[in-house]
């Protein structure tokens, strides 16, 4: 018990020096200051049968006369002096020793010692809620919040452009496609109308009806064809007008923001 005791004396005489212990100094000693310290972290001081001004006498009381502080042995004497003033009613042996017990069982010294908490919730909301902005700085936001919008919609825009050529890319490939579809039938139509000429010049008059009737179903089709094809490309051509009436729109669009 006593070793505990004296470890938290060396732990208040060499608080605030840095280290934990003191050896600049034979043996620790501690001031009026840390005494009074001492007296309030371990709740010694409970401003009933304890208050700071018995304490600043107790401590007059121990030390040597000239001296400012005390060593251990003072500051057990002082103890015994606090531990008859916080209980009257025991014996001294024994309120030292229920004094004692009570300083073993609380914690060092305090670091947060009548540390004043500052509340700057109401400085930060000042800061980060643009209701309360004065006016002019709320035009600064307004003016940023419109140019984040305008920026988002200049992207969106750039996407839309992006998705608009990606997709005439992909007409361009399907009309592709198409011509070259179209121009094989009509390759196998022209064989079919040859195949006809050459069966007429050889053939008999069955031979001629068959290949008539070919003949025919041949002009047909070579005019369907003939149809899809003038489709398409009036279907490209809209395309074309749609796009090129989309970027000229867009050209405007930003150009118009860069002034704004």
């Amino acid at each position: 018990m006593d070793r505990q005791l004296q470890s938290i004396f060396e732990r208040f005489c060499s608080f605030g020096s840095g280290s934990m212990t003191n050896l600049s100094a034979p043996m620790p000693q501690m001031d009026g200051a840390k005494f009074a310290k001492f007296t309030r972290d371990t709740k010694i001081v409970d401003n009933k049968r304890i208050n700071s001004t018995q304490v600043d006498i107790i401590f007059n009381k121990i030390k040597h006369k000239n001296e400012r502080k005390i060593d251990y042995a003072q500051f057990r004497k002082g103890l015994q002096m606090l531990a008859q003033l916080k209980f009257p009613e025991k014996e001294s042996s024994l309120a030292y020793n229920m004094l004692v017990d009570h300083v073993i069982s609380q914690k060092g010294p305090s670091l947060a010692e009548n540390v004043t908490k500052i509340d700057n919730s109401n400085i930060v909301n000042r800061m980060t809620n643009p209701k309360l902005y004065p006016e002019a700085h709320k035009q600064r936001y307004a003016d940023a919040n419109t140019k984040k919008l305008n920026n988002s919609s200049s992207h969106g825009n750039l996407n839309s452009m992006h998705n608009q050529q990606q997709n005439q890319h992909e007409l361009k490939l399907s009309y592709s496609s198409s011509l070259t579809n179209i121009n094989n039938v009509q390759q196998k139509n022209a064989a079919k109308n040859q195949n006809y000429k050459t069966a007429v010049k050889q053939g008999s008059s069955s031979n001629n009806a068959f290949a008539s009737k070919q003949h025919k179903n041949n002009i047909a089709a070579n005019a369907k064809v003939e149809n899809q094809s003038a489709n398409m490309m009036h279907q490209q051509k809209k395309n074309v007008a749609h796009s090129q009436h989309y970027n000229a729109s867009f050209i405007f669009k930003e150009l118009n923001n860069q002034l704004a």
